[in-house]
């Protein structure tokens, strides 16, 4: 008998059961399985039609409703929860017998959920998370003797370990759910830090005493090049916030770890309860279950303009436009849609702050391209412009700004000591100037035509 998938979302200061994904008579065996989302009786009487609580949804896609919302296939969300990358990888480390193919995705998501960034966790029977019973369970059996260190672990040790870091915690008896919730090739983890600067997993850490949440990324191989490119993502991120593109906290590349402050977790003011805002992929979004799936600027363009709220979508769209731009002066070709999110609070939904910035043609094994124009930079305005009913003054006034930030980036990142990186092959300050060029005389070309 298939299990049925059951939602937590965290809302108002805990997690509540918002929802329940059921499979068909035939079963879910993959992605392309239909299923029934079901919100909980009490969740949709609570939050159904609440514009105030935008982020009570499991999916923008997929609003509260008292009603059975039939999908016939997966929903996209699903993807969003699923261990994938490095994250699947550690986990076979424990768990040999998983396999990375779609007949067992919904074993992974019912035995071994993670808790990944955002609102949104799968939580087994009774409200127990199976992937912290299951690792726990793990860590007993390994750690024997070694004493339990559930004071946390230093920034040392967060660096030195490396990719091995859960593999350290689970040995000295750590809680460690939560860890792994991120997803991508390269090894991240989700850690929260105390007031004493000691490092926890997500999950292992109450809210009160948390004083900042980071995610931590490693070099993806162990080559110069991949240390490179973890050390150069560090100085874009970092550059970046000083061009009006949207950037948010503390970016810290020490050793060859990069600590990254997390966007989806704010507390309001001093003493008030920490707020867990939702974020979704741009997949998950679109429905889309298939990974690395092909798709076009323009398709994501209209998907911006209909789901953002808490900002008018000429600026949302001059966001996305000058961060394609920034990944083409950058060398950041890995460019699907689960490096694209919406970011959602009691607020609205907005664009997530940037983030997998990468210079990923630098990569040995090869990074190919996921998304790309229909038509060209110099005539997607007109086109997305007429068809979404967009204010185009508006949207050129709020590209120009943001290409006069992009134009200061090679100066930038020479402060940062990355320039020879792009010199050494042929990527340097012209080649950056040419993107800004072509992009400015595009954007004047299409204002002096009146469109």
């Amino acid at each position: 008998m298939i299990r049925v998938l059951r939602l937590q979302v965290h809302i108002d200061g805990q997690w509540r059961s918002a929802a329940r994904v059921i499979p068909s008579a035939r079963g879910s065996k993959d992605p392309n399985a239909d299923v029934i989302v079901r919100y909980e009786f009490d969740y949709a009487l609570d939050y159904e039609g609440r514009n105030d609580r935008p982020q009570a949804a499991v999916s923008l896609a997929t609003p509260v409703s008292s009603a059975d919302i039939a999908c016939e296939k997966w929903p996209g969300f699903l993807m969003d929860l699923l261990p994938q990358g490095h994250a699947l990888k550690s986990l076979r480390r424990f768990f040999p017998d998983i396999q990375d193919t779609p007949e067992q995705y919904w074993r992974m998501l019912t035995e071994f959920p993670i808790m990944p960034p955002g609102n949104l966790r799968i939580v087994g029977d009774g409200g127990r998370l199976n992937g912290l019973r299951n690792l726990q369970a793990y860590a007993r059996s390994v750690g024997g003797g070694r004493q339990r260190r559930a004071a946390g672990f230093s920034r040392e040790e967060v660096i030195q370990k490396g990719s091995d870091l859960v593999e350290h915690m689970i040995a000295h008896g750590a809680v460690v759910a939560g860890a792994s919730g991120a997803g991508g090739a390269a090894p991240k983890f989700l850690l929260r830090e105390d007031s004493a600067g000691l490092f926890h997993a997500d999950g292992a850490l109450e809210d009160a005493k948390t004083l900042r949440h980071w995610l931590v990324k490693y070099p993806r191989g162990n080559t110069p090049t991949d240390e490179e490119i973890l050390r150069v993502e560090g100085a874009i991120l970092d550059a970046a916030a000083h061009t009006g593109l949207r950037v948010f906290g503390n970016v810290r590349h020490e050793g060859n770890a990069l600590f990254i402050e997390r966007f989806d977790r704010v507390r309001p003011q001093s003493g008030a309860p920490l707020e867990y805002l939702a974020l979704e992929s741009f997949y998950s979004a679109l429905g889309e279950t298939l990974h690395g799936a092909l798709c076009t600027h323009e398709t994501y363009l209209g998907l911006i303009a209909r789901h953002v709220t808490s900002r008018p979508a000429e600026n949302e769209i001059a966001e996305y436009v000058a961060r394609d731009i920034l990944a083409q002066m950058t060398a950041n070709n890995d460019n699907h849609g689960r490096n694209s999110s919406f970011l959602t609070g009691a607020a609205g939904t907005e664009l997530a702050p940037l983030y997998d910035v990468a210079p990923m043609k630098w990569d040995s094994e090869g990074v190919s391209p996921a998304t790309y124009w229909e038509t060209n930079f110099a005539s997607w305005k007109s086109d997305v412009a007429s068809r979404l009913e967009l204010d185009v003054g508006a949207l050129d006034e709020a590209l120009a700004e943001r290409l006069e930030g992009l134009a200061r980036m090679p100066a930038l990142l020479e402060e940062r000591g990355v320039m020879e990186s792009y010199r050494r092959r042929g990527q340097g300050d012209a080649r950056m100037q040419e993107v800004i060029d072509l992009s400015r005389r595009a954007l004047e070309r299409r204002a002096q035509s009146g469109l």
